[in-house]
C-alpha cells in the first residue's frame, strides 16, 4: 500500500521515522563523502549528521531550504546526498524540490526527502525528482498514537540492495503486530 501511494518500487519499514531517515542515508555515505541537509531538518536528523556522520568522516553541510541557488553553490564532487524536508519540520517552508533534484542529479548525488508532514496523500516526492522518501508512520499514517514506525520508499530498484543489506546487518526489523495498526490507519488517512 505504501509503495503504491508513494509511487515507488519498494518500501522498507523501520522502528521509527528517525530510524528510517538514518537507514536511508547511511548505505550511501563513506568517509570523505559530503552530505547537504536542509538547515531546518528534523532536529534528530541534524544531530545524527553533526554527531555520527561527522565522527565517521562524512562532511556535513546545511543549505537554506528556500534557496536552490544555495544548494547549487554548495555542491561538490564528493556530495552523495542532498537531504530535504518539505514542509520543513519546524518552520513549514516548502522546498522547490524539482529544481533541487535537478541540481543534485547533475552532480551525481541522490535526493532524499522526509515527507512526514505532507504524507504521500499531499505530496509525492518521488514524482518530483527525489530518489528516496521517508515517512514517520507514527504520525499521520498510523493516526492513532499507538505505534512507533517509519518507512523508506525508493524510486529505483538499484537502491533496494544497499538499504536492505544495511538493515539486515544491523538486525533491524518491524513486527507484524506493529504493522497491523499502521494498515488500520490507512483506512482513515484520507478522511483525517
Amino acid at each position: 500500500k505504501l509503495t503504491s501511494l508513494e509511487g515507488g518500487v519498494w518500501s522498507f519499514l523501520a522502528p521509527s521515522g528517525q530510524a528510517a531517515s538514518a537507514l536511508a542515508v547511511f548505505p550511501f555515505l563513506s568517509a570523505g563523502d559530503h552530505i547537504l541537509i536542509a538547515d531546518t531538518a528534523y532536529p534528530p536528523m541534524r544531530d545524527l549528521a553533526e554527531t555520527d556522520l561527522r565522527r565517521l568522516g562524512v562532511e556535513v553541510e546545511f543549505f537554506n531550504p528556500q534557496s536552490p541557488g544555495d544548494v547549487a553553490s554548495k555542491m561538490r564532487k564528493s556530495t552523495k546526498i542532498v537531504w530535504c524536508e518539505s514542509p520543513g519540520s519546524t518552520t513549514m517552508e516548502i522546498l522547490d524540490l524539482p529544481t533541487i533534484a535537478e541540481i543534485a542529479h547533475e552532480h551525481g548525488a541522490l535526493v532524499g526527502v522526509d515527507n512526514t508532514w505532507a504524507t504521500p496523500l499531499n505530496f509525492k516526492p518521488l514524482q518530483h525528482g527525489a530518489d528516496i522518501v521517508t515517512e514517520a508512520l507514527t504520525k499521520f499514517v498510523s493516526g492513532h498514537s499507538d505505534v512507533l514506525m517509519g518507512s523508506i520508499t525508493v524510486r529505483d530498484a538499484a537502491l533496494i540492495k544497499p538499504i536492505r543489506s544495511l538493515i539486515g546487518r544491523m538486525g533491524i526489523g518491524v513486527s507484524s503486530d506493529d504493522a497491523s495498526p499502521v494498515l488500520r490507519g490507512f483506512v482513515t488517512l484520507g478522511r483525517r
